[in-house]
């Protein structure tokens, strides 16, 4: 009889489990604007940077004297990066919690704009030096490209095979989400670089180096804002919120800034790495739209609803390069 009791009394209390589990779910639901104390000073640091690269920037517009090079160039690369960061902005106007189906539509525009870049990036490498012939190294342009590009996917497939570990955690995400997010993140910071390059480059100009500068640089602070919506795309619907997505998104472009400046002041030395650097990029994005976002894609949603979404992505992200009129993807 005790035996009998105690049975029943765990029976009866068994049922009263269910809302403490559903207290604990809601607990690790994050706010949209949650931030830590190191995302607070992130993001008052970001302020800062931008407001005084802005004031800069009209500050010398305004000035009759030639402004300072390094100072232009950096100037107008962090506001490429920080422009990244509104790729976020779409999902301000999203309060439901993301399905799976939504996370499956998030893959296949992601991948569609990936492609898109891919695309793009390759065509830039093709055609990144003026003169076809002009060897480097006794290589080519295109074959530079060419071996980049390569060199693109074997680097994701190393990335990979390195993040082969059930255990892997990236903010909120863990497991499959989290490598995933890290080769999204991989493919973007990698084709920040090329970018940098074209900023440095275009700003090195002996005659109309700030005129091309400037028009490169605001081109791509345009063309940066869809490329933060792909990364966006990827993270949000898997939990990360709007802040951490948002400086994941800018630390993605940090490359513009930081590479833009050596490029500038040693051009000659960068040039002939322009066009591996192009297809380095172009590669890795190719390889991660393919064979890591849309299976998984076509896995949460069907087959003809993935090529729809990758599709019309891809073709509204060829309309905004167009109209930024982006030389250098």
């Amino acid at each position: 009889m005790v035996a009998t009791t105690r049975s029943k009394s765990r029976r009866k209390t068994h049922p009263s489990s269910k809302p403490s589990k559903q207290t604990k779910t809601k607990k690790v639901k994050q706010p949209p604007f949650a931030t830590t104390p190191y995302q607070k000073i992130a993001i008052l640091s970001l302020f800062f940077s931008t407001v005084s690269a802005v004031w800069y920037l009209g500050h010398t517009s305004s000035n009759e004297q030639s402004p300072e090079p390094i100072l232009l160039v950096l100037a107008y690369g962090w506001i490429t990066a920080v422009s990244t960061g509104l790729g976020v902005v779409p999902f301000l106007f999203t309060t439901q919690q993301l399905s799976q189906r939504w996370l499956g539509a998030a893959n296949a525009i992601a991948a569609g704009m990936m492609l898109t870049a891919s695309g793009t990036l390759a065509f830039e490498g093709f055609h990144a030096e003026n003169d076809q012939d002009r060897l480097y190294w006794g290589i080519s342009c295109a074959q530079r490209m060419s071996g980049g590009f390569l060199l693109g996917i074997a680097f994701i497939i190393l990335i990979k095979w390195l993040l082969d570990a059930d255990d892997i955690g990236v903010g909120e995400l863990q497991g499959a989400d989290a490598k995933r997010a890290l080769l999204v993140m991989a493919v973007m910071t990698l084709h920040s670089f090329a970018e940098g390059v074209g900023i440095g480059v275009a700003f090195s100009g002996e005659e109309e180096g700030h005129e091309l500068g400037t028009f490169i640089a605001l081109s791509l602070a345009i063309h940066n804002v869809p490329e933060g919506l792909a990364v966006a795309v990827v993270l949000i619907p898997r939990g990360v919120s709007l802040i951490s997505t948002a400086g994941w998104s800018i630390f993605s472009s940090l490359p513009q800034p930081l590479v833009a400046i050596p490029v500038f002041l040693f051009v000659s030395a960068a040039i002939p790495w322009l066009p591996v650097g192009l297809g380095f990029a172009s590669g890795a994005m190719l390889y991660v739209a393919l064979f890591e976002l849309l299976p998984e894609a076509s896995h949460l949603i069907n087959a003809p609803t993935t090529v729809t979404l990758t599709a019309v992505s891809s073709a509204v992200m060829v309309v905004l390069q167009n109209a930024a009129r982006v030389p250098v993807a």
